[in-house]
């Protein structure tokens, strides 16, 4: 990922894969008909980079990127959620 290789600490990558890199997507989404399974495996690797820029550990549940805060989550946008928005 290009945002990977900036000079940014976790919780700003984190803020710009969320709110930029996950509108960016919307779009395509929408418009194109992805499979489920195509789009589980870009979040899957959005969950390994979210673990890596926060210092999660890898066997940490992917739920607490995506909870609302109000669940003790991170409230982070989920792919496969906004792809049945959508």
């Amino acid at each position: 990922m290009l945002v990977d290789n900036t000079a940014l600490n976790g919780v700003q990558k984190s803020w710009i894969a969320n709110n930029f890199i996950c509108a960016k997507l919307s779009w395509p989404l929408l418009i194109y008909d992805f499979p489920p399974t195509h789009v589980g495996k870009w979040e899957a690797l959005m969950t390994k980079y979210y673990k890596a820029w926060l210092k999660l550990p890898r066997p940490a549940d992917p739920s607490i990127l995506y909870r609302p805060t109000k669940a003790f989550g991170l409230n982070l946008k989920s792919l496969r959620l906004r792809l049945r928005h959508l």
